[in-house]
């Protein structure tokens, strides 16, 4: 299914390439942008994309050159090669006015948010890195309810069970302090509030429960 959204990115993010992409060149350097244009979006590798997707919609880029380089981004975060905190990267389509794109760019985007959180009742994310909260934080950058995606996590498999555990015990600590511990989650972000009311609701304490028990 994982794979399947990323493809659907692929074929619903239809902007041509653009002609050049502009930016500050204390960020990136002309020449590096230049080949965001002239490689085949597909082909491009992390490394030609990092510096961009590092600045982008801040001091590097607009939001046509996002649209168009969008899916390639996602999928080299999906594979692991593209090491650039993705809490960064997810606050860009915010920035670059996601909700006046094309409807099918909008649900395309949704629905990988969806395969993601499905993903998760199937495989155990890593837990050392705390994967499952970092993809939700990086959700939470442009959605303005990433909690209604968040069922699949209470489903009772194994794979569900053990990325709510993780997600809970790495905020456990400051909930009750009405905090979060990654630092992106900022209390500006408008799922901030709405995070810490989701861990509280008497059906995810259940889930959280029932997964001690594993």
């Amino acid at each position: 299914m994982l794979s399947a959204a990323i493809e659907n990115l692929y074929d619903c993010f239809t902007e041509p390439c653009p002609v050049r992409i502009d930016g500050c060149s204390c960020c990136v350097q002309p020449e590096e942008l230049h080949t965001l244009v002239v490689v085949p979006r597909d082909r491009l590798t992390a490394e030609q994309l990092e510096r961009y997707t590092r600045s982008v919609m801040l001091t590097v880029g607009n939001a046509s050159d996002l649209r168009y380089l969008w899916p390639r981004i996602v999928e080299l975060i999906v594979i692991d090669q593209l090491r650039v905190n993705k809490e960064t990267i997810f606050a860009a389509p915010r920035r670059a006015g996601w909700q006046l794109w094309p409807e099918q760019e909008q649900t395309a985007l949704k629905t990988f948010v969806c395969a993601v959180l499905t993903d998760m009742t199937t495989r155990i994310y890593n837990d050392g890195l705390n994967e499952v909260d970092s993809w939700i934080c990086a959700f939470s950058q442009f959605l303005d309810d990433v909690t209604i995606y968040l069922k699949p996590l209470l489903n009772d498999t194994a794979a569900a069970k053990a990325n709510l555990l993780s997600l809970y015990d790495f905020n456990a600590r400051r909930i009750a302090r009405n905090r979060l511990t990654n630092v992106f989650w900022e209390e500006t972000n408008p799922n901030f509030r709405k995070m810490l009311e989701w861990f509280r609701d008497p059906d995810v304490v259940a889930a959280v429960d029932r997964a001690y028990v594993i």
